[in-house]
């Protein structure tokens, strides 16, 4: 472990227990479920979790609304327009005062399981389905644009490129198409699992979770991708992950929070490999009381400048990130 890596390690656990310090949103009543969705919106942030969605701000609960089905997934577009992935279709929101409309699309089934969303470089909005498929919204019209079901993530990456994780595979859009990353596929193109059940874009590169492992995309080397397998055991899910500047990554997962001080070294030329990064002193657990948090679970972060902000069933909360980890942003 380095030296700033282990100052960082100090400096967080002291920042958690400064009674001054953390800023907690605490819910009237802990979400039916943990938290799907975390977004900054309208001066504030979106907490949902089940059929129950929140709108934060001014440190405390404003608005609530129950939706029809439980949500999946959510994204604010440049109008400032909140669209949802529910089990019962695809909704929106135009304002905090404003009611759940829900939008059909051109399936089947009009108001299908919207299981992801996410916009691309030119702020157009995809949406992923569990049964019928990626649609794609330009101007007000809709056009289905990947036919492979379930679908299950969503992400653009920083270099404008729309990756689309499914149960057959993970898909990159490319200008002849779309490329198949599978666990069949062959010389750069291969996956360790099939099923990736989350993507989470950074400015770095994509994380590509999956049922049984791990895979890291950098934007500049996207036919090598870096391959582990899941943090201490197989099927400890991560839910999340955000960068934390010169000190690695941040993963919420079913085990807890994990600090990952950096990625895996390995040939990526070597064919597939697992890489337990527990037993490589790669990651450190981070408990609860470390970071002044309830134990529940924590499943939705994101970083906004120097603060850090984590969520579970009964609130959001806020941590300052050390000094030691943004010292060379």
């Amino acid at each position: 472990m380095t030296p700033r890596a282990l100052l960082w390690m100090v400096l967080l656990v002291v920042a958690g227990c400064r009674t001054t310090q953390p800023v907690t949103v605490t819910l009237p009543a802990s979400l039916p479920e943990p938290p799907t969705v975390l977004l900054p919106w309208y001066d504030g942030w979106l907490l949902g979790g089940g059929k129950v969605l929140w709108w934060l701000r001014d440190k405390r609960p404003i608005h609530r609304w129950i939706l029809p089905a439980a949500v999946q997934g959510g994204v604010v577009d440049p109008e400032g327009v909140l669209w949802l992935g529910t089990g019962a279709g695809l909704v929106r929101l135009t304002a905090p005062t404003a009611q759940p409309e829900r939008v059909p699309l051109p399936a089947l089934n009009r108001f299908p399981s919207v299981t992801t969303l996410t916009l691309d470089a030119q702020q157009r909005l995809w949406v992923g389905t569990a049964q019928h498929g990626v649609f794609l919204r330009a101007d007000t019209s809709w056009r289905p644009v990947l036919a492979a079901a379930p679908v299950y993530a969503l992400a653009t990456t920083t270099d404008g490129t729309v990756w689309v994780g499914t149960g057959i595979g993970l898909f990159r859009q490319t200008s002849d198409g779309w490329l198949v990353y599978s666990e069949e596929g062959t010389a750069n193109h291969g996956l360790p699992d099939n099923i990736v059940e989350r993507l989470v874009a950074l400015p770095e590169g994509l994380w590509v979770i999956m049922s049984e492992a791990v895979s890291f995309f950098p934007v500049d080397e996207v036919d090598h991708p870096v391959e582990f397998a899941y943090l201490g055991h197989p099927g400890n899910r991560i839910h999340d992950v955000v960068d934390l500047p010169e000190s690695g990554y941040l993963l919420a997962t079913d085990d807890g929070l994990v600090w990952l001080r950096e990625l895996p070294h390995f040939d990526t030329h070597g064919g597939l490999r697992e890489l337990r990064v527990m037993e490589y002193d790669l990651a450190r657990p981070l408990s609860p009381a470390s970071l002044a948090l309830p134990d529940e679970p924590i499943t939705r972060l994101d970083r906004r400048g120097n603060w850090l902000y984590l969520a579970g069933p009964s609130g959001l909360f806020r941590r300052l990130l050390p000094p030691a980890a943004l010292a060379h942003r």
